[in-house]
């Protein structure tokens, strides 16, 4: 499932939406899910797993996983 409301990365330009946790940050990720994705949207809020919930949210594909986009890290594109 590719994200709508789409915004263009100010270091690689590429495709990065906007989705806030339940706590109210706002966490930029990729568009596309990915194998190695640790972010879950769940009724259109960002998720971050980790531990035995990244496990087993990989495990019980098709859930969509997406990846932070993280500039600071370098960019995945």
């Amino acid at each position: 499932m590719t994200l709508e409301d789409t915004n263009v990365c100010r270091v690689c330009f590429g495709p990065i939406c906007y989705r806030q946790t339940v706590g109210g940050v706002w966490l930029p990720i990729d568009c596309e899910p990915t194998a190695d994705g640790t972010v879950r949207i769940r009724a259109d809020r960002a998720v971050v797993l980790s531990g035995a919930d990244l496990t087993e949210a990989r495990r019980l594909r098709p859930i969509p996983l997406y990846r932070l986009h993280k500039p600071s890290e370098g960019c995945p594109k």
